[in-house]
């Protein structure tokens, strides 16, 4: 249980999060979730935002982030496979979802594991 949650807010938030982590690699928008869980894009935004400390957009683009994080070590292609698999639009937004989780950009972690080899 999420601290001091109601166990209907839990489950909405699980809910949520549920759909988010299984279409992470497909386009995602809010009428597709708010559509999932029976309520309006609005309510939804601030329901998350109030809930979890994050917009839902930033939230799809962590989960995104941690995926692309494990393949980039998995050395599975190249920055832009990477992006494409994990639901980014291009290896920009890769870039700006990395610099926003993990401080520096998915080129430059890239860039570190490749010259390790």
């Amino acid at each position: 249980m999420i601290y001091g949650k109601a166990p209907q807010i839990v489950e909405r938030i699980q809910k949520i999060t549920m759909y988010v982590n299984q279409h992470y690699t497909q386009p995602i928008s809010l009428s597709d979730i708010a559509q999932q869980i029976n309520v309006t894009k609005e309510y939804l935004t601030r329901f998350f935002k109030q809930h979890m400390e994050m917009t839902v957009g930033e939230y799809i683009s962590l989960v995104r982030a941690q995926h692309a994080y494990e393949d980039l070590l998995g050395q599975r292609g190249n920055l832009t496979a990477i992006a494409t698999m994990n639901g980014f639009p291009s290896t920009r937004a890769l870039n700006h979802a990395f610099q926003a989780v993990y401080h520096q950009t998915a080129a430059t972690i890239y860039k570190t594991e490749h010259t390790l080899d």
